[in-house]
């Protein structure tokens, strides 16, 4: 579609330095993005530039639409981690709250299920032999995103920007009512496609060619 795309390894991550898992603290991972955002302006000049995100990705983008220094043209958002499938009870967030406070880098396993990724199980098993995939996530990253998801659904109607939101009605790691509940709120300010039967990763099931095709679109007409 002629778009040029930029891309990083979040902290603790891919090829990046840091931590396995320890996507934080929050400020700096939101400094990280407004790096990659005048990174993209430098390298084309003039254009406008969206931001997207993916599963906490996606918790990231709309966090950085409110909090971010760098501002975009409009943000995409596949999946985003604004409420988890099973989220921690009350009681369970109030000790690791208590224990972030005091050894935020600890990493805990992040109890993902490959097999909720894609319909496509072949998706599962390239994702267990990864070399780069790690199952952790820090008590730190994990209270920071779901606060961020919480300050997200709670001030989706502000202005910021177009979104472009997207989200598999069955998708068993990021709730598809967190999705929902935002573009209730964001009303004329979102775009919302919700895929019938899809699981977390749009990208690798079968309708990701219609996907593209809409965030392409988003992108090329200004994010409206």
């Amino acid at each position: 579609a002629g778009i040029a795309v930029l891309s990083m390894d979040l902290r603790g991550h891919g090829t990046s330095d840091g931590k396995r898992g320890h996507v934080a603290p929050r400020s700096r991972v939101l400094e990280d993005i407004d790096d990659l955002i005048r990174k993209a302006r430098n390298a084309w000049p003039g254009r406008p530039v969206f931001l997207m995100g993916h599963s906490l990705g996606g918790n990231l983008v709309l966090h950085h639409r409110l909090a971010g220094k760098e501002k975009v043209a409009g943000t995409v958002a596949s999946s985003p981690a604004l409420i988890l499938a099973n989220p921690k009870p009350p009681a369970v967030m109030m000790l690791l709250r208590t224990a972030a406070r005091l050894l935020p880098a600890l990493i805990i396993p992040n109890r993902l299920d490959p097999a909720g990724l894609s319909r496509n199980r072949h998706i599962a098993v390239e994702y267990r032999s990864d070399p780069l995939v790690h199952p952790y996530i820090s008590l730190q990253a994990g209270v920071d995103m779901v606060d961020a998801g919480n300050l997200v659904l709670a001030r989706a109607a502000e202005p910021g920007g177009p979104v472009l939101l997207l989200h598999g009605s069955a998708d068993p790691i990021c709730s598809v009512e967190g999705s929902r509940q935002f573009a209730r709120a964001a009303g004329d300010l979102c775009a919302y496609q919700e895929f019938e039967g899809m699981y977390h990763e749009l990208h690798h099931e079968s309708i990701w060619p219609e996907e593209a095709r809409r965030i392409a679109a988003f992108v090329l007409s200004g994010g409206h």
